[in-house]
């Protein structure tokens, strides 16, 4: 069995930070740390922080803000069941379905149903990836309902 040292990786992490601030990936990592330690307080915000930072980059509809969002519902569903905060089931199930919605609207775009401005730019320089997206974002958005069923159902 490994050690797992997430304080020197947590550390690691926030040195990374110093360097570039808005790294919405250092900013996960350092979530997925605070979450493996049971700190979900610290791991919430940074998950937060990590979709604000992708959706400022990316735009709101964009498949890392739809993982993002499926993720935090998984952090408090984690964090309802480890810690019997039943009131969190509301939350998780928000995350889920702006997830879901996130993952329609992506599947849309990608399959040409409905284009603006920028999404006709994205299908233009992406149209090899097109099929692969569609496929991803489908995915994505079936993990959500199977996470929000289970949910609904607890």
């Amino acid at each position: 069995m490994q050690n797992k040292n997430y304080a020197g990786a947590l550390s690691y992490l926030q040195q990374a930070l110093t360097f570039d601030k808005q790294n919405p990936n250092i900013i996960y990592n350092i979530a997925l740390m605070f979450l493996a330690t049971g700190n979900y307080q610290e791991a919430e915000a940074n998950m937060i922080k990590s979709i604000d930072v992708l959706s400022s980059t990316h735009g709101a509809a964009h498949r890392q803000v739809a993982q993002g969002y499926m993720d935090l519902g998984d952090l408090y569903e984690n964090e309802s069941y480890d810690l019997k905060k039943p009131e969190l089931k509301k939350k998780t199930e928000e995350c889920y379905m702006k997830s879901i919605g996130l993952c329609e609207e992506i599947y849309a775009d990608v399959s040409g149903k409905t284009q603006s401005k920028s999404s006709e730019s994205k299908l233009a320089s992406a149209s090899g990836h097109k099929h692969k997206s569609k496929k991803i974002c489908e995915i994505d958005r079936r993990q959500a309902q199977i996470d929000l069923a289970n949910v609904l159902r607890h």
